[in-house]
């Protein structure tokens, strides 16, 4: 749908371009570059680049749905990279009160309640 809008306005629209581009190259006016241009070169003198402008086109479409799939790719990354981050300190922090509550307690018994304590707390 995009391709068949853009495709539409230039058709409107390139005509328009060029006969402006003829009235501030030879500074003549409107009704004259129209004639001059259509007498000197014919009805397709109006479409000049037209098919370049249907190349850039296909080609900014193209390139727009390749971008947006990296960005959402990208994002994906991040985002995951994120939350494994987040799982890690988690992981850490648990660790890591888990031996200094085993620093503080040396029986074994008291080693199982604090995994128990640990498990349920966190």
């Amino acid at each position: 749908l995009s391709l068949a809008v853009r495709c539409f306005a230039d058709i409107v629209t390139s005509p328009l371009n060029v006969l402006a581009l003829r009235q501030i190259v030879t500074n003549e006016s409107i009704v004259m570059a129209t004639r001059n241009l259509y007498t000197t070169h014919g009805i397709t003198a109006f479409f000049h680049g037209f098919w370049l402008d249907q190349y850039q086109n296909v080609q900014s479409l193209v390139l727009d749905g390749v971008k947006e799939n990296i960005k959402q790719k990208l994002i994906e990354n991040k985002t995951y990279r994120i939350e494994r981050e987040k799982i890690d300190i988690v992981l850490r922090y648990r660790q890591q009160r888990k031996e200094i509550l085993y620093a503080l307690m040396d029986r074994a018994d008291w080693m199982q309640i604090v995994d128990d304590v640990i498990c349920v707390y966190l």
